[in-house]
């Protein structure tokens, strides 16, 4: 009786130990796919802000080098070759904070180009800014 019940136990902190375990790795990979997809995603962003011209260069220039660097940045992470708060994952991500604090400022401060816009782009802002 002893034996039997002592599998039991064996059994209970094993499943509990592997559904710990699935936790943490589930929560781990999230983290790290979410941080993959914002470098992808401001790729993106930065990409469109300069085939629009909407911005000066270099900040969509600053957009692009920042977003490919996160992006490969985290690609590494998720590989174990460093941590993300490890001296390189920090060094790393300085190109896409400068991006980051240099748009927010730009559109802070002065807004889009509006002369690049095109015309209904303008009277669809201008119908939307009217109805708020």
């Amino acid at each position: 009786m002893q034996n039997k019940r002592d599998i039991e136990i064996l059994v209970g902190v094993l499943l509990l130990m592997s559904t710990a375990a699935s936790i943490v790795a589930l929560i781990l990979y999230h983290l790290f796919v979410v941080n993959v997809l914002i470098g992808a995603g401001a790729l993106i962003s930065a990409y469109i802000l300069q085939s629009a011209n909407l911005v000066p260069r270099i900040i969509w220039i600053l957009g692009l080098a920042g977003a490919l660097i996160i992006f490969i940045r985290d690609i590494l992470i998720m590989f174990g070759l460093f941590e993300q708060l490890s001296s390189w994952g920090v060094l790393l991500a300085i190109p896409f904070f400068g991006y980051e604090i240099s748009l927010t400022i730009r559109l802070l401060s002065k807004g889009f180009n509006e002369a690049k816009l095109p015309p209904t782009s303008k009277q669809n802002l201008f119908r939307l800014a009217k109805n708020q």
